[in-house]
């Protein structure tokens, strides 16, 4: 008895231990942490470049994460990129189980000084965290092994005025450019993309450069923001030697991001005005300064500069009413930096006229002044048409070519020649033949388009099942959402990092309209995405009989 007593005093002593070790251990209710967007710790951040906030939820209590978004954090003085789905973690230590939930953003500081974001305080005052704090310091790339930056010559502009954009990347000799990728904004017009490479000799070390030097045209006015552009790398870090040339993978790929530029840009101060920028030559040409009443003669008008030529539209013109004049074409010469607008002009009435100067207004936004350019004045004389005389040549040819008298109408006989009754046949079926094997043709088409379908869902769904019994029998339940993950991406052909909680569910939105079916699918996606971190199926093991049975509906909607 008392040695049996003695044990059960020692194990309680054990667990009262463990219990305040436990406690001793525990993490921060919330904490945070800055990053680089390659995942290198931070204790500053540069201005305009981007990089991860995370911020940890931890031992949160709920079955499900807490709603949780940026809006309690004071964003005012960032900028957010982009948002990650939650990353749910579930930890085991001596019987006693917490969960946490991880928080990503790409955000960017548009200004030097100190970030003072404040506490997080989630669901009243039950997660509490320490002050998000650091500095924002001026960008500076000199001692970086790779250089991505974006610039444009200026930062104040106009709406519609031409601004040189450019990228810089700088990278050494193992770092392969696979692509270049932007977040497209309408507003955000890119014209006129000159590429360029070359090396750079930087204290001994070689490095390869490419720029890449655009028109941009901005279509609207207030503070803008140019999102980063995604550089997608690889790079090889197995050196010279052979033997890691054969055991090591070949490349490993990451993405970076260069800086964001805020633009500030202001509306024009006439909206009559017909470009924005410095033009120096605006000039009419005739092709003839003669021509006969409703003949076409071509009329071109010449503006050159350096501006936003390419968006002037067609100028509005003072002719005098007894011209008839049509647009024909427009064309732009990028190398002489010219626009030509060429005109049909046609004369309505005889007589000389005077075609006036014409007048190009346009912003010129170094001096913040509305210019004009006029154009050179032209005369044109309308003949007379010979239309007339030329009826009159005609009569006289026709009364040449008549005969006198009807005796000398010659008698024409003829000839009718039936053809043969097959080739009647043959031309008349040949359309209707080719017209029923095209329909043939089509119809098998689309048979054996939705027989390989359902024959690759049918093999993708099964497939499913004996992975999912595999994974039960040799309890690795964490295989269950990698399971889901894969089997969308099949039949939806996407990537599997495009396969998220918010994709999946805007996805089964379209396909399902019963909203509980749809909080049914959302709690199952949360329950298998822990599993991936813990296979821990003691909270929940109902999980495995939804997992079939979520397999079984899927196998009709997808």
């Amino acid at each position: 008895m008392n040695i049996a007593k003695r044990i059960g005093n020692f194990i309680f002593f054990l667990n009262l231990i463990s219990f305040f070790i436990f406690c001793a251990a525990k993490k921060k209710d919330v904490e945070w942490q800055i990053l680089s967007t390659n995942q290198q710790p931070l204790t500053e951040v540069q201005e305009l470049v981007p990089f991860v906030l995370t911020i940890t939820l931890n031992d949160f209590k709920n079955s499900v994460e807490p709603k949780f978004g940026l809006n309690g954090l004071g964003l005012k003085s960032l900028i957010v990129l982009k948002k990650f789905d939650p990353e749910l973690y579930i930890t085991t230590i001596n019987n006693f189980s917490t969960k946490k939930a991880v928080y990503k953003y790409i955000v960017v500081a548009p200004k030097i000084g100190h970030i003072n974001l404040g506490k997080i305080v989630l669901n009243g005052s039950n997660y509490t965290s320490e002050d998000i704090q650091f500095d924002v310091v001026p960008k500076n790339s000199a001692d970086q092994e790779i250089i991505f930056n974006v610039s444009t010559n200026k930062t104040t502009a106009y709406v519609g005025e031409k601004l040189k954009f450019k990228i810089y990347f700088e990278s050494p000799e193992d770092v392969t450019l696979q692509q270049i990728t932007f977040e497209d904004k309408k507003y955000l017009v890119f014209k006129n993309n000159h590429e360029k490479t070359f090396k750079r000799n930087i204290n001994g070390v070689e490095k390869k450069v490419l720029e890449i030097e655009s028109d941009l045209f901005v279509e609207k006015s207030g503070q803008i923001m140019i999102p980063p552009k995604i550089a997608r790398i690889s790079q090889d870090k197995r050196g010279n030697s052979f033997f890691f040339h054969l055991i090591m993978p070949n490349l490993s790929s990451q993405d970076l991001y260069s800086n964001v530029i805020i633009l500030n840009v202001l509306d024009l101060p006439d909206a009559n005005i017909n470009g924005i920028g410095q033009f120096n030559s605006y000039k009419m040409i005739l092709s003839q300064n003669i021509v006969k009443r409703g003949m076409p003669a071509s009329l071109k008008i010449i503006l050159q500069g350096d501006g936003n030529i390419e968006y002037v539209k067609w100028p509005t013109l003072n002719f005098p009413q007894e011209l008839r004049i049509t647009q024909s074409e427009e064309k732009f010469d990028i190398n002489s930096s010219t626009k030509t607008f060429e005109y049909i002009l046609q004369g309505l009435k005889e007589g000389t006229y005077h075609i006036p100067e014409q007048i190009f207004s346009y912003f010129d936004p170094d001096t913040k002044k509305i210019k004009t350019l006029l154009s050179n004045s032209l005369e044109i004389t309308i003949k007379p048409s010979d239309i007339k005389s030329l009826e009159a040549e005609d009569i006289d040819q026709n009364k040449k070519n008549t005969p006198e008298n009807n005796n000398e109408i010659k008698k024409i006989d003829w000839e009718y020649k039936r053809i043969p009754t097959w080739m009647f046949w043959l031309l008349f079926l040949f359309p209707l033949i080719l017209i029923f094997i095209k329909t043939l043709i089509l119809f098998g088409q689309i048979f054996a388009q939705d027989f390989f379908t359902l024959i690759n869902r049918k093999i993708a769904f099964l497939k499913a099942k004996k992975q999912l019994k595999k994974a039960v029998h040799n309890k690795q339940y964490g295989k269950i959402y990698e399971l889901f993950i894969n089997l969308f991406s099949i039949r939806l052909n996407k990537n599997e990092s495009e396969i998220t909680n918010d994709f999946i569910f805007n996805f089964l939105k379209t396909k399902i309209a019963d909203e509980k079916t749809l909080n049914e699918w959302q709690d199952f996606f949360i329950k298998i995405s822990a599993l991936r971190f813990s296979n821990e199926l003691s909270f929940n093991p109902k999980i495995i009989q939804d997992s079939f049975s979520w397999l079984k509906k899927l196998e009709r909607l997808i």
